[in-house]
């Protein structure tokens, strides 16, 4: 299972899918909503297409996040305890 699977799992988050990355800028394409994104210290769910079209967000063929990577999203969620 994936890191991003494993961490869904973990939290107990209904997504379809979860994508785990170290610095919380650079995550695969994303086809399936909601979708919960990952970096060392917490998270963010995104429910939609149309949710990756807006700031920090740069969505193309793969998603980058601009400025300090998720962590910068007014829905993060920090974890108590570090993922990775």
């Amino acid at each position: 299972m994936k890191a991003g699977e494993t961490l869904i799992l973990e939290h107990g988050l209904s997504c379809a899918k979860g994508y785990y990355s170290k610095d919380g800028r650079f995550y695969n394409q994303i086809t399936h909503f909601p979708v919960a994104l990952f970096d060392p210290n917490g998270y963010v769910i995104i429910s939609s297409e149309a949710e990756l079209r807006q700031a920090p967000f740069q969505y193309g063929v793969k998603l980058k996040v601009s400025g300090p990577g998720i962590s910068g999203h007014h829905r993060y969620q920090p974890c108590p305890h570090r993922h990775g």
